[in-house]
């Protein structure tokens, strides 16, 4: 694994202090939104950004997929919760872990040595 850039724990730290204080942003948008269930949907999303930022400063391009993922399908969660469909808040944050727990997963089976 290459050596972290400079400023990697920095960019580190922004993150999770960014991700932290967006947390209970999550609920004051859910119930904007009329769709409290929306906002575990939207704690995956933030959760899943959170992990873009790391991509470049870890140079480890697994983290664009991580987080990637998991924005998307907890962004498309909350949406089709706001829409009316209160299964779809949980949902998008089951799929949103479900694709994390998948490509770290992965990431390990490709990073495993070959046993001959």
């Amino acid at each position: 694994m290459p050596t972290p850039a400079r400023g990697a724990l920095r960019v580190y730290g922004i993150a999770v202090v960014a991700m932290l204080a967006l947390l209970p942003v999550t609920h004051v948008v859910a119930l904007a939104l009329d769709a409290p269930t929306a906002q575990i949907a939207l704690v995956a999303a933030v959760v899943g950004g959170h992990f873009l930022p790391f991509a470049r400063a870890f140079q480890a391009p697994v983290f664009w997929w991580i987080g990637g993922a998991m924005a998307v399908l907890g962004l498309a969660g909350a949406v089709l919760a706001a829409l009316g469909d209160p299964v779809a808040g949980p949902a998008g944050a089951a799929a949103a872990g479900a694709a994390m727990l998948g490509i770290v997963a992965a990431q390990g089976l490709l990073a495993s040595p070959q046993q001959d």
